[in-house]
Protein backbone atom coordinates (compact mmCIF):
# COMPACT_ATOMS: atom_id res chain seq x y z
CA UNK A 1 0.00 0.00 0.00
CA UNK A 2 1.30 3.31 -0.91
CA UNK A 3 0.76 6.45 1.23
CA UNK A 4 2.14 9.57 -0.42
CA UNK A 5 5.80 8.12 -1.11
CA UNK A 6 5.62 6.22 1.59
CA UNK A 7 5.03 1.71 0.91
CA UNK A 8 3.45 0.34 4.22
CA UNK A 9 2.13 -2.80 5.63
CA UNK A 10 -0.72 -3.06 7.69
CA UNK A 11 -2.92 -5.50 9.31
CA UNK A 12 -6.43 -3.76 11.39
CA UNK A 13 -6.86 -5.30 14.57
CA UNK A 14 -6.49 -4.32 18.15
CA UNK A 15 -4.76 -0.89 19.53
CA UNK A 16 -2.64 0.54 16.96
CA UNK A 17 1.30 -0.18 17.26
CA UNK A 18 3.54 1.61 14.54
CA UNK A 19 7.12 0.00 13.70
CA UNK A 20 9.82 2.55 12.41
CA UNK A 21 13.03 0.89 11.02
CA UNK A 22 16.68 1.89 10.72
CA UNK A 23 18.84 3.97 8.80
CA UNK A 24 20.44 1.04 7.15
CA UNK A 25 17.40 -1.11 6.68
CA UNK A 26 14.21 -1.11 5.35
CA UNK A 27 10.83 -2.12 6.69
CA UNK A 28 11.56 -5.95 5.79
CA UNK A 29 13.86 -5.57 9.81
CA UNK A 30 10.44 -6.63 11.44
CA UNK A 31 9.20 -9.50 9.25
CA UNK A 32 9.60 -12.06 12.42
CA UNK A 33 7.88 -9.41 14.98
CA UNK A 34 5.29 -8.26 12.81
CA UNK A 35 2.97 -11.14 12.62
CA UNK A 36 2.95 -11.79 15.86
CA UNK A 37 2.12 -8.45 17.16
CA UNK A 38 -0.77 -8.95 14.70
CA UNK A 39 -2.50 -11.13 16.28
CA UNK A 40 -3.04 -8.56 19.43
CA UNK A 41 -2.74 -5.21 17.63
CA UNK A 42 -3.55 -3.27 14.49
CA UNK A 43 0.60 -3.15 13.35
CA UNK A 44 2.02 -0.85 10.91
CA UNK A 45 5.20 -0.81 9.35
CA UNK A 46 6.36 1.44 6.71
CA UNK A 47 9.31 1.68 4.50
CA UNK A 48 10.72 5.68 5.16
CA UNK A 49 10.96 8.27 2.37
CA UNK A 50 14.41 6.63 0.91
CA UNK A 51 14.09 3.14 1.73
CA UNK A 52 12.92 0.20 0.37
CA UNK A 53 9.87 0.38 -1.97
CA UNK A 54 9.41 3.98 -0.98
CA UNK A 55 9.92 6.41 -3.18
CA UNK A 56 13.49 8.92 -3.13
CA UNK A 57 13.16 12.12 -1.94
CA UNK A 58 13.23 14.93 -4.66
CA UNK A 59 12.36 17.85 -2.88
CA UNK A 60 13.01 18.88 1.27
CA UNK A 61 10.62 16.75 3.27
CA UNK A 62 10.24 15.62 7.10
CA UNK A 63 10.07 11.94 8.45
CA UNK A 64 7.76 13.76 11.16
CA UNK A 65 5.22 14.94 9.34
CA UNK A 66 5.46 11.72 6.65
CA UNK A 67 4.63 9.62 9.72
CA UNK A 68 1.91 12.50 11.22
CA UNK A 69 0.18 11.93 7.12
CA UNK A 70 0.52 8.15 7.71
CA UNK A 71 -1.50 8.79 10.81
CA UNK A 72 -4.12 10.80 9.04
CA UNK A 73 -4.29 8.54 5.88
CA UNK A 74 -4.82 5.50 8.00
CA UNK A 75 -7.12 7.32 10.46
CA UNK A 76 -4.54 6.42 13.76
CA UNK A 77 -5.77 8.68 16.35
CA UNK A 78 -3.05 7.20 19.02
CA UNK A 79 -0.55 4.51 18.74
CA UNK A 80 2.51 2.93 20.15
CA UNK A 81 5.65 3.80 18.20
CA UNK A 82 8.06 1.24 18.50
CA UNK A 83 11.91 2.59 16.85
CA UNK A 84 15.37 1.75 16.12
CA UNK A 85 18.41 3.30 15.54
CA UNK A 86 17.30 6.08 13.77
CA UNK A 87 14.07 4.71 13.80
CA UNK A 88 13.92 5.52 17.41
CA UNK A 89 15.37 9.50 16.84
CA UNK A 90 11.95 9.60 14.73
CA UNK A 91 9.91 8.31 17.48
CA UNK A 92 10.90 10.47 20.18
CA UNK A 93 10.73 13.20 17.74
CA UNK A 94 7.45 12.79 16.28
CA UNK A 95 6.28 12.02 20.16
CA UNK A 96 7.19 15.52 21.11
CA UNK A 97 6.06 17.22 18.15
CA UNK A 98 2.39 15.51 18.26
CA UNK A 99 2.68 13.85 22.20
CA UNK A 100 -1.44 13.43 21.76
CA UNK A 101 -0.71 10.61 19.28
CA UNK A 102 1.33 8.55 20.98
CA UNK A 103 0.90 6.65 23.70
CA UNK A 104 3.95 4.66 24.24
CA UNK A 105 7.60 4.66 22.96
CA UNK A 106 9.59 1.31 22.72
CA UNK A 107 13.02 2.38 21.91
CA UNK A 108 15.83 0.09 20.56
CA UNK A 109 19.29 1.21 20.48
CA UNK A 110 18.16 4.83 19.58
CA UNK A 111 19.76 7.61 17.98
CA UNK A 112 18.62 11.20 20.09
CA UNK A 113 18.05 14.73 18.16
CA UNK A 114 20.96 17.36 19.24
CA UNK A 115 23.59 14.49 20.21
CA UNK A 116 27.08 13.70 17.55
CA UNK A 117 27.12 9.95 16.83
CA UNK A 118 29.33 7.73 18.43
CA UNK A 119 32.91 6.71 17.24
CA UNK A 120 31.72 3.50 16.00
CA UNK A 121 29.72 4.98 13.52
CA UNK A 122 32.90 6.03 11.71
CA UNK A 123 33.78 2.28 11.45
CA UNK A 124 30.66 0.53 10.69
CA UNK A 125 31.40 -1.51 7.58
CA UNK A 126 34.50 -2.12 7.80
CA UNK A 127 36.68 -5.16 6.29
CA UNK A 128 37.55 -7.19 9.65
CA UNK A 129 38.58 -9.85 7.70
CA UNK A 130 36.09 -13.02 8.61
CA UNK A 131 35.61 -15.47 7.04
CA UNK A 132 39.03 -15.15 4.92
CA UNK A 133 41.07 -13.70 7.66
CA UNK A 134 40.68 -14.63 11.51
CA UNK A 135 42.71 -15.21 14.50
CA UNK A 136 40.38 -17.72 15.54
CA UNK A 137 40.58 -21.27 14.95
CA UNK A 138 38.09 -23.98 13.31
CA UNK A 139 35.66 -25.91 15.48
CA UNK A 140 38.45 -28.75 14.60
CA UNK A 141 41.56 -26.65 15.38
CA UNK A 142 42.37 -25.95 11.74
CA UNK A 143 43.67 -22.50 11.73
CA UNK A 144 40.73 -20.45 9.24
CA UNK A 145 43.86 -18.44 8.51
CA UNK A 146 47.61 -17.49 8.93
CA UNK A 147 47.00 -14.23 10.47
CA UNK A 148 44.76 -11.11 10.41
CA UNK A 149 46.71 -8.84 8.32
CA UNK A 150 45.65 -8.20 5.04
CA UNK A 151 45.70 -4.87 3.02
CA UNK A 152 42.00 -3.44 3.38
CA UNK A 153 41.31 -5.20 7.07
CA UNK A 154 40.84 -3.06 9.98
CA UNK A 155 42.50 -5.10 13.24
CA UNK A 156 40.32 -6.21 16.01
CA UNK A 157 40.24 -3.81 18.85
CA UNK A 158 40.83 -6.69 21.85
CA UNK A 159 41.65 -10.69 21.32
CA UNK A 160 41.62 -13.69 23.53
CA UNK A 161 43.73 -16.57 22.02
CA UNK A 162 42.83 -19.24 22.79
CA UNK A 163 39.00 -17.64 22.18
CA UNK A 164 36.66 -17.68 25.05
CA UNK A 165 34.20 -17.55 22.69
CA UNK A 166 32.32 -14.39 23.62
CA UNK A 167 28.71 -14.34 23.95
CA UNK A 168 26.51 -11.61 26.12
CA UNK A 169 28.23 -8.58 27.56
CA UNK A 170 27.14 -5.44 29.26
CA UNK A 171 28.57 -2.11 30.57
CA UNK A 172 28.41 -1.37 34.29
CA UNK A 173 26.77 1.72 34.20
CA UNK A 174 25.03 2.20 37.71
CA UNK A 175 27.26 3.15 41.08
CA UNK A 176 25.84 -0.01 42.85
CA UNK A 177 29.80 -1.87 41.98
CA UNK A 178 31.74 1.90 43.14
CA UNK A 179 35.07 1.85 41.12
CA UNK A 180 33.53 -1.36 38.17
CA UNK A 181 31.22 1.82 36.94
CA UNK A 182 32.25 1.75 33.42
CA UNK A 183 33.63 -1.25 33.10
CA UNK A 184 32.88 -4.21 30.47
CA UNK A 185 31.34 -7.44 31.51
CA UNK A 186 32.27 -10.50 29.09
CA UNK A 187 30.97 -14.09 29.73
CA UNK A 188 32.58 -16.42 27.71
CA UNK A 189 31.12 -20.30 26.76
CA UNK A 190 33.87 -22.62 25.96
CA UNK A 191 35.89 -20.83 28.25
CA UNK A 192 33.43 -20.84 31.00
CA UNK A 193 34.46 -17.48 32.79
CA UNK A 194 32.99 -13.96 33.28
CA UNK A 195 35.93 -11.36 32.43
CA UNK A 196 35.31 -7.88 33.73
CA UNK A 197 37.15 -5.88 31.42
CA UNK A 198 38.54 -2.18 32.60
CA UNK A 199 38.21 -0.11 29.62
CA UNK A 200 39.88 3.15 28.41
CA UNK A 201 38.54 4.99 25.43
CA UNK A 202 38.50 2.29 22.93
CA UNK A 203 41.16 0.11 24.68
CA UNK A 204 40.78 -2.86 27.22
CA UNK A 205 43.54 -1.99 29.45
CA UNK A 206 43.13 -4.38 32.33
CA UNK A 207 41.37 -8.04 33.21
CA UNK A 208 39.68 -9.88 36.19
CA UNK A 209 38.11 -13.61 35.88
CA UNK A 210 35.39 -13.10 38.39
CA UNK A 211 33.87 -16.31 37.69
CA UNK A 212 35.88 -19.72 36.00
CA UNK A 213 34.79 -23.32 35.76
CA UNK A 214 31.20 -23.05 37.00
CA UNK A 215 29.78 -23.64 33.47
CA UNK A 216 29.25 -22.17 29.98
CA UNK A 217 28.71 -18.36 30.55
CA UNK A 218 25.92 -17.45 28.33
CA UNK A 219 24.74 -13.88 29.35
CA UNK A 220 25.63 -11.15 31.44
CA UNK A 221 22.92 -8.20 32.48
CA UNK A 222 22.57 -5.27 34.36
CA UNK A 223 19.46 -4.76 35.89
CA UNK A 224 17.63 -1.52 36.00
CA UNK A 225 18.39 -1.26 39.90
CA UNK A 226 22.15 -2.04 38.73
CA UNK A 227 22.30 -6.00 40.11
CA UNK A 228 24.40 -7.75 38.01
CA UNK A 229 22.90 -11.15 36.73
CA UNK A 230 24.55 -13.66 34.66
CA UNK A 231 22.91 -16.66 33.02
CA UNK A 232 24.98 -20.42 33.67
CA UNK A 233 24.98 -23.69 31.36
CA UNK A 234 25.55 -27.13 32.58
CA UNK A 235 22.86 -27.41 34.75
CA UNK A 236 21.21 -24.37 33.49
CA UNK A 237 21.06 -21.51 36.41
CA UNK A 238 21.27 -18.05 37.14
CA UNK A 239 23.88 -16.15 39.56
CA UNK A 240 23.76 -12.92 40.47
CA UNK A 241 26.94 -10.74 41.77
CA UNK A 242 26.79 -8.70 45.01
CA UNK A 243 29.30 -5.92 45.58
CA UNK A 244 31.10 -6.24 48.46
Amino acid sequence: MKVGNCSMNWLAKGRNIVLLHGGMVNREIWDEQFPLLAKTFRVVRYDRRGYGKSSDPEMKYSHIEDLSRLFIQLSIDRAIVFGMSSGGRLAIDFALTYPEKVTGLVLVSAVVSGFGYTSHMHTRGANYGWPFYSIGVNYDNTAISSGHSASGIKAPVHTWTPSIATCGIAFISSNKFKSWKGNLLVSGLVSQKLIRCVVNGDKIVEEDVLLSNSGRVRNVVQAPDGSIYMSVENPGRIIQILPE
